[in-house]
């Protein structure tokens, strides 16, 4: 239920280090109150924004806390459900604006829900009954322009709907995009406003852009290949130009990473490339895509068949027109293993962040390495979450600093809760 939006390295193959490059947890909740985190943004002035979701009698409570510029306020109630809901992210934009999405069930249906302002108090139901809503994704640039797109099915029949918010103001009508054997989709905007939704069926990618300033989306562009994706996509836009990536290859084979890219609004799809060797990539593993400072960057997890002892973290960089690069691969100690990895680029100027979630027999854990401009990564920090991490993190980037937000276990047994932290770079 916990998903949403990217993490990487803890203890590798080089000598340790200490998580000098992470401020020590900060608690945003009690030890006591089982919560999650459902969003996080940062604003440019490196203020940062979190949205909690915390158990109740009868239910669970949506709250935000913002900063007051020396520490973080109360929550704020956003909504009160009686089932828990699945957070698409919180980003910030101009000022104190902020965008927020989620899943809740409404009127007895799951539904797209998205909220906007300085206390997400202008709230809209996006897809109204009775088809339910299995998937959201959302992402906005510093502006405050905001896409998302979702996933619903009725019967044998699934489709992907997009909606879009110019900054300060609201999301407008869904637009369909595909009907179909669709998988869920995969968001992107860049600075300029300019959006994409990405998806895969059973003949390779598809995009649809919504050019900056335009009224709505075009029509979905095809990335044909003549191997059957198995994956979800990732995708990233910037200045016109589009990386989608995805991974082909049955679970019981050898799979390879495909991207593709599109160079320019006036340009073409290139044909899908290979940026990995035919490799074991764990099912559950879809790329991880980011375009910024000019390079073209793609991370997925990748390892040996029928054991997932030596799975690691892998990153494939392109800068400009150049060729993809070998991926950079990163192990961890034994009998630690990567098992899901993040990536965050999206702040011009700031270097991207390769985040990593690593499992012990499923015990999680939490670590970062940086982008050099070099193409090199720096060293891994692990961070010191003083119990088992939440599976994905949540990372944001300031104009200073990146701020990153977990949960960890606390207490053992029926008695266990999750407790929500913050940390500063």
């Amino acid at each position: 239920m916990r998903t949403l939006t990217i993490l990487l390295l803890l203890a590798l193959l080089v000598p340790s280090v200490a998580a000098a490059d992470w401020s020590p947890a900060r608690a945003l909740s009690p030890a006591d109150r089982e919560t999650y985190v459902a969003g996080l943004a940062v604003d440019g002035r490196d203020r940062p924004a979190v949205l909690l979701e915390t158990r109740r009698a009868g239910g669970w409570s949506l709250g935000l806390r913002t900063s007051d510029g020396g520490g973080l306020r109360a929550p704020i109630e956003i909504a009160a459900t009686r089932n828990s809901v699945e957070g698409a992210g919180l980003f910030g934009g101009r000022g104190s604006d902020l965008v927020a999405g989620w899943l809740e069930i409404v009127n007895g249906s799951r539904r797209p829900v998205v909220a906007t302002g300085p206390r997400l108090a202008d709230r809209q139901v996006l897809a109204p009954g009775p088809r339910s809503t299995q998937v959201m994704r959302m992402a906005a640039d510093r502006r405050g322009d905001a896409v998302v797109a979702f996933w619903r099915y009725d019967s044998n029949v699934y489709s992907i709907y997009a909606a879009y918010r110019p900054a300060g103001g609201r999301f407008g009508a869904p637009q369909l995009v595909a009907t179909g054997s669709v998988s869920n989709p995969a968001v992107a905007i860049d600075q300029d406003g300019a959006a994409a939704v990405a998806w895969t069926d059973r003949d390779g990618g598809h995009v649809a852009e919504r050019r900056a300033g335009a009224t709505g989306f075009d029509a979905a562009v095809a990335v044909p290949d003549a191997r059957r994706p198995a994956s979800e996509p990732g995708v990233a836009i910037e200045g016109g130009r589009i990386v989608v990536s995805w991974v082909v290859g049955a679970i019981s084979e050898q799979r390879v990473v495909l991207a593709s890219e599109r160079p320019s609004v006036t340009a073409t799809f290139e044909a899908p490339a290979a940026v990995s060797a035919p490799t074991k990539v764990p099912h559950w593993i879809n790329p991880r895509v980011s375009l910024v400072n000019g390079q073209a960057l793609v991370a997925w997890v990748q390892g040996v068949p029928h054991t997932t002892a030596h799975d690691r973290a892998a990153l494939a960089i392109r800068s400009g027109d150049d060729a993809w690069r070998p991926p950079i691969v990163r192990s961890v100690r034994a009998p630690a293993h990567v098992y899901y990895v993040g990536l965050l680029g999206a702040a011009p100027g700031r270097p991207p962040i390769l985040a990593m979630t690593t499992s012990r027999a499923y015990h999680f854990g939490l670590a970062t390495a940086t982008l050099r401009d070099d193409a090199t990564l720096g060293p891994s920090r692990a961070l010191a979450t003083g119990g088992d991490a939440g599976f994905a993190p949540w990372l944001a980037q300031g104009r200073h600093r990146a701020w990153l937000a977990t949960e960890r276990t606390v207490g053992s047994g029926p008695h266990a809760h999750r407790q929500a932290l913050l940390f500063r770079s």
